[in-house]
C-alpha cells in the first residue's frame, strides 16, 4: 500500500518553501517555488501553497528578499542589517542582461513568427511618466488591403 502525504497547513508551507529558497543562492521564480512545493507535497492545494508563498518576503523579511517582481532570494545578515543578494542577471558568456534587450526581438517574434500583429513598436521605460504606465511593446493588426481584393472577388 502506498502512503498519502497529508495536506501542509499554511504554516508548513511557508517552512518548505523557505528551505527551498535557502538552497537556492540565487534566488528562485515564484512559479517555480510553487512547483517545487506542489511537487514535494501533492496532496497540498495548489491555492494553499500560492496563498502561502506570495509574501514571503514579508512574512521573513530577515530570512527571505524579494529584489525584483516574482524573485525570492536568501537575505543575508551584514553586522545588523540584512542584505539582499543581487538579482543581477549575467549570461553565460559573462555579458549583463537586461530587459529591454528582449523589447525588439519579442516584437519581431509578435509579427514575424506569430502573426499577430502588422505593426510593432518598442517603447519599454517610463515614457508615459510612471513604472507601469507604458508598455514594453506595442502591436496592432490591420487588415491587408490585399485581403479586402481577395473577399471583394469572392476568393
Amino acid at each position: 500500500m502506498i502512503s498519502r502525504m497529508a495536506k501542509l497547513s499554511v504554516q508548513q508551507v511557508r517552512n518548505l518553501a523557505k528551505s527551498i529558497i535557502a538552497e537556492r543562492p540565487g534566488g528562485i521564480r515564484y512559479s517555480a517555488l510553487v512547483q517545487a512545493v506542489s511537487q514535494q507535497t501533492p496532496e497540498t492545494p495548489k491555492n494553499t501553497i500560492h496563498g502561502s508563498v506570495w509574501n514571503l518576503d514579508a512574512v521573513f523579511p530577515n530570512e527571505i528578499a524579494k529584489p525584483s517582481r516574482g524573485l525570492f532570494t536568501p537575505a543575508t545578515r551584514s553586522g545588523n542589517d540584512v542584505v539582499v543578494e543581487s538579482a543581477e542577471q549575467i549570461a553565460p558568456t559573462g555579458i549583463k542582461v537586461k530587459e529591454s534587450d528582449f523589447y525588439d526581438p519579442f516584437a519581431q517574434w509578435l509579427k514575424n513568427d506569430l502573426d499577430e500583429v502588422t505593426e510593432v513598436a518598442t517603447l519599454g521605460g517610463a515614457g508615459l511618466k510612471s513604472k507601469w504606465g507604458t508598455p514594453d511593446v506595442v502591436g496592432i493588426y490591420k487588415p491587408l488591403a490585399r485581403s479586402h481584393l481577395i473577399n471583394a472577388s469572392g476568393g
